[in-house]
């Protein structure tokens, strides 16, 4: 698009070339300049020798003296507007095109409106990166170039601008519109792109929430598993001491069964020994040994066996009692 507005531009400036060259022989043949003053007629070829050498600063300062000496010369408004408008001063140019409008001449007119279409179409041209802009300069320029045919309907360069002002016009709109739905899709991308962001900023805070819960929970079931393995812990080290106390009791019990075991021996020993004395003290007492009954015998055995299982009995008895489990409290 820009190569195509470039080839637009080059046309639109021969355009300015010719009609501003026809403009200064107009403004040097103008009839309030022949009404002048010689002194007058003489700034005015002045300042067209200047203007046509392309030293713009003296044709200004010619043009100038002159309107002073005819300060009614809508003619030398134009020719400043044709200066200004070579020095690219398109506000200046536009304000003396307009002061020019004043005359009765309606060739003079139809020049006038016609540069003042040249002024908005290269007012159009410096907005070019500011679509909406350009495009209403142009429909300026088509808009003086119309009062331009209208007075004069064979300018056939007049009808030529309007076309490319109207080419120039439907590029800017297709551009406006690309640069539209380009904005546009933009927006959508940026809308995207935060959706997205969003979407990854609320995976990512669910992520570090889970991960909190996973935390949480992990730690509570270390916590629990510890607490489990401390129990498991105490409870085994109450069964070890709990095995120990009967380990020591048993080995008590033990020891007091065989210490009671002596005893037991001790006295069966000693009353063995006490019967045998008192039966021998009886004897010899008697005179002669006695000699015992079969029956006798067998209920003195009877007796010892009776004795030794009472005395089995009550050791059992007391074992039993010293195996007895501990309560503990812990």
């Amino acid at each position: 698009m820009m190569r195509i507005l470039q080839t637009k531009f080059k046309a639109i400036l021969r355009t300015h070339a010719t009609l501003l060259a026809v403009g200064c022989l107009v403004a040097g043949a103008a009839p309030a300049a022949r009404a002048a003053s010689s002194e007058a007629a003489s700034k005015v070829a002045e300042g067209n020798k200047a203007y046509q050498a392309g030293q713009f600063d003296a044709a200004l300062k010619a043009y100038e003296e002159a309107e002073v000496l005819c300060p009614e010369c809508p003619e030398l408004a134009y020719d400043r507007g044709l200066v200004y408008y070579r020095t690219r001063d398109f506000a200046k140019a536009r304000e003396m095109f307009n002061a020019a409008l004043a005359t009765r001449d309606l060739g003079l007119e139809e020049r006038a409106k016609f540069n003042l279409g040249n002024v908005a179409y290269a007012e159009a041209l410096e907005k070019l990166n500011a679509t909406q802009e350009a495009i209403e300069h142009a429909r300026q320029a088509i808009y003086h170039y119309r009062d331009a045919l209208d007075l004069n309907p064979d300018d056939a360069d007049a009808r030529a601008n309007i076309e490319t002002a109207q080419l120039l016009i439907k590029d800017l709109l297709d551009k406006q519109k690309k640069e539209q739905e380009q904005q546009k899709q933009d927006q959508q991308n940026k809308q995207d792109q935060q959706q997205q962001q969003q979407k990854q900023d609320q995976q990512q805070q669910d992520q570090q929430q889970q991960d909190q819960n996973q935390g949480q929970q992990d730690q509570q079931q270390q916590d629990q598993q510890q607490q489990d393995q401390q129990q498991q812990d105490q409870q085994q080290q109450d069964r070890d001491e709990q095995q120990q106390d009967q380990q020591q009791q048993q080995g008590e019990q033990q020891k007091q069964d065989e210490q009671q075991q002596q005893q037991d021996q001790q006295q069966q020993q000693d009353g063995e020994q006490q019967q045998d004395q008192q039966q021998a003290e009886e004897q010899q007492a008697q005179g002669q040994p006695r000699e015992m009954s079969q029956e006798e015998l067998e209920r003195a055995l009877q007796a010892v066996r009776d004795r030794e299982a009472q005395r089995r009995e009550q050791r059992a008895q007391r074992r039993n009692a010293r195996r007895a489990p501990v309560t503990r409290d812990w």
